[in-house]
């Protein structure tokens, strides 16, 4: 799972993996990247045990170049294996970024596979 514009866990991403949890699907790797600042002890104390393990963290903004760190196109690429079920939430509240994005994704064959 990967969730750009995450917040905390308990918004989107909770609600995401619950939902998905009921329909027995789940992740063994969750992504999630948010822009705005989060005080990290804050932020982890909302995470649920069994999550911490699998779950990678980026307070960082996201880009839409999929050759930059900071792009989720690059993790999924450098992670999801053709045989995964890959599940990406893309709400950054920004079109300048999510569009490109966006773009990026459906153009890719390696990506839409």
């Amino acid at each position: 799972m990967f969730d750009a514009g995450t917040s905390t866990f308990q918004s989107s991403l909770n609600w995401f993996l619950c939902s998905y949890h009921q329909r027995g699907i789940v992740f063994d790797q969750l992504y999630g990247w948010e822009y705005t600042l989060l005080e990290p002890s804050q932020f982890w104390q909302c995470v649920p045990d069994a999550v911490k393990p699998i779950y990678h963290f980026f307070n960082v903004p996201i880009t839409s170049h999929v050759t930059d760190p900071h792009s989720p196109l690059r993790h999924i690429k450098a992670t999801a294996r053709e045989e995964d079920f890959v599940s990406f939430k893309l709400d950054v509240d920004t079109s300048s970024v999510e569009i490109p994005l966006v773009l990026e994704l459906v153009a890719s064959s390696e990506l839409m596979r």
